[in-house]
């Protein structure tokens, strides 16, 4: 069976489940057969492997913000060492603004890095694991 065919074969699983069950009491007359299909369940290492993924996709959205962070705080860190400068506020300002330009300039990254999370959570969904 070609990946086609299996896609549509999943689709219209998934429409007749839906609308068995549309009726607005979330109850299926046929809930045998959709319980004891095992082809959608989902086993422990596939949940453990999709919130790896998750992870990992956090951390590839979120190191540029984190890493601009840092260096603007590490640097002006080093600026009131050496001026004698103890101000607790003054970090705040040159931060948000990093951060701020940091955001504009990666969201094209993130959202590649979400668009092809998305992708493989549903070529998962469409090959049933």
């Amino acid at each position: 069976m070609g990946s086609g065919c299996r896609r549509e074969a999943t689709l219209a699983k998934a429409s007749v489940a839906l609308s068995c069950c549309a009726g607005g009491t979330g109850l299926c007359d046929d809930r045998a057969e959709h319980q004891s299909d095992s082809e959608g369940s989902v086993t422990g290492p596939e949940v453990l492997d999709i919130a790896r993924d998750a992870i990992w996709t956090i951390m590839l959205i979120g190191w540029p913000v984190m890493v601009a962070g840092l260096v603007v705080g590490v640097v002006i860190g080093l600026l009131q060492a050496v001026t004698q400068i103890q101000e607790a506020t003054l970090v705040y300002v040159p931060k948000i603004i990093t951060i701020f330009v940091v955001l504009l300039l990666s969201l094209p990254y993130m959202g590649s890095v979400m668009s092809s999370y998305m992708d493989r959570l549903v070529e998962r969904m469409i090959a049933g694991g």
